[in-house]
């Protein structure tokens, strides 16, 4: 009976061990999956940050040099948002931003990296997209800003967004270059009415 009961209780004991390792094991992964999470993404948005944006603009403006893929970047800043704050409190602000970034992750396509890069500034880098496709990506999600309503305590919120498209060529010194001209567009877009698609043209 004993030596019945010794390897019935060794095979228990192997068993829990090894849940018990596993659960931890799996805690710990978990654990550093959301601090990896942290580092890479915006707290409110759930759009990558900046830190993480300047680098991938790096590697793909890298891969585009080699291969000679298409790239280009999208600012997009809302319009008067300060005007939401002051008049609906910054509680209001965030729910629009966290909603402005969901609707423009939905209109990307899954190898767009989207990041929050200013206060209200949002930033794509298109990879692998041609100037028409990138209007038109712009252009989509512009309209579904317009067309975007929310409720905050009884009162409808509405806005619209300005957008800076610049496209890599060979002219293209560096990732920044085309940043700062996506940035230039979008001052334009801004200066020429807002709520509008801008292209950078040099």
């Amino acid at each position: 009976s004993e030596e019945y009961l010794d390897p019935l209780l060794y095979a228990y004991m192997s068993i829990a061990t090894g849940t018990v390792f596993s659960a931890l094991g799996y805690a710990i992964g978990r654990r550093e999956h959301i601090i990896t999470d942290l580092a890479l993404t915006d707290g409110l948005t759930g759009l990558y940050n900046k830190r993480y944006y300047k680098t991938r603009l790096e590697q793909e403006f890298e891969r585009h040099i080699r291969h000679q893929t298409p790239m280009a970047i999208v600012q997009i800043d809302l319009d008067f948002f300060k005007r939401v704050n002051d008049q609906y409190g910054h509680q209001a602000g965030d729910l629009v931003l966290k909603q402005v970034s969901k609707l423009i992750l939905e209109g990307c396509r899954k190898n767009e990296i989207v990041a929050r890069v200013g206060g209200e500034e949002i930033s794509i880098i298109a990879c692998g997209s041609s100037g028409e496709d990138t209007l038109n990506l712009s252009e989509r999600i512009r309209q579904t800003i317009e067309q975007m309503t929310l409720t905050w305590q009884n009162s409808s919120i509405s806005l619209t967004a300005s957008f800076g498209i610049a496209i890599a060529d060979g002219t293209t010194q560096n990732a920044w270059d085309i940043y700062q001209h996506a940035d230039e567009a979008l001052y334009q877009a801004k200066r020429t009415g807002r709520n509008k698609v801008c292209v950078y043209e040099g």
